[in-house]
């Protein structure tokens, strides 16, 4: 009884509709303690947390800000930046509930318009490793090498399996000043985007705008461009934090 109350109270907190094109299921929450404390002495000290979060998939699966959006709705403002248009849609659906959060279906990098690389939609449900929509990359062997591990379909090749999606792209800096309105010119900056999370990073113009603090994933970046990056923080200000075996958190001096 216990565990059924447990569950049911799982979902009871997710957000996302239980209709046809979106129907309610559990998904994989990642409780984040060290982000939430970070966040929390930002609240602390503010009275308000201002993010954007670059690469937020569906706004639930393994993702490091939902408990706090979650335990914090009213002292939260931001923007959610998803380049994929079905996981766009179900990422309206699960922040629908939060006024002071925006979805964009965009992308972020220094170029006007970006090439990424995604497990077609109609072989996502077979894909076997965490969510299928969350390895899309600018870089097409990486989604390949996860489609030949995780994906087994009689009769079609893993090559067969990813599609090319273009979509516009906005730097960090122009999206903090077009939505100026809720992340001011200090927003806490989650990032996430398989291995192009540097070029990301170099797009924000540090004369204007000093992310009071920048979570980023540094597993996927090669050790020279990750040493580079580190460099490049330090010398715009920022301590680089490695707190796991995956992530950095950059924070202001």
């Amino acid at each position: 009884m216990k565990l059924l109350k447990s569950l049911k109270q799982r979902i009871s907190n997710f957000s996302t509709r239980n209709t046809p094109e979106f129907p309610l299921k559990l998904t994989m929450e990642r409780k984040n303690t060290f982000i939430d404390g970070f966040q929390n002495g930002i609240l602390s000290t503010r009275g308000r947390v201002q993010f954007l979060q670059c690469g937020a998939n569906d706004g639930i699966t393994v993702d490091p800000l939902r408990h706090f959006i979650l335990d914090n709705a009213s002292k939260v403002a931001g923007v959610m930046i998803e380049p994929l248009h079905d996981v766009y849609e179900r990422l309206k659906y699960n922040v629908a509930d939060f006024p002071n959060i925006v979805p964009l279906n965009v992308a972020t990098g220094p170029d006007e318009e970006i090439t990424l690389y995604r497990i077609k939609e109609e072989y996502v449900a077979e894909y076997r490793g965490i969510i299928a929509t969350g390895i899309t990359s600018f870089d097409r062997s990486r989604v390949l090498r996860k489609a030949q591990v995780q994906l087994r379909i009689e009769g079609v090749e893993p090559e067969d399996c990813i599609e090319e999606v273009r979509q516009n792209c906005y730097t960090v800096s122009q999206l903090i000043n077009m939505h100026a309105d809720l992340l001011g010119n200090e927003p806490f900056l989650q990032i996430d985007v398989e291995g192009f999370d540097d070029q990301v990073i170099y797009t924000i113009d540090f004369d204007m705008h000093r992310p009071v603090g920048i979570n980023f994933e540094a597993i996927n970046l090669s050790a020279k461009k990750l040493d580079e990056l580190k460099l490049f923080l330090e010398a715009q200000g920022y301590k680089c934090i490695a707190w796991n075996k995956d992530d950095i958190l950059a924070v202001k001096r």
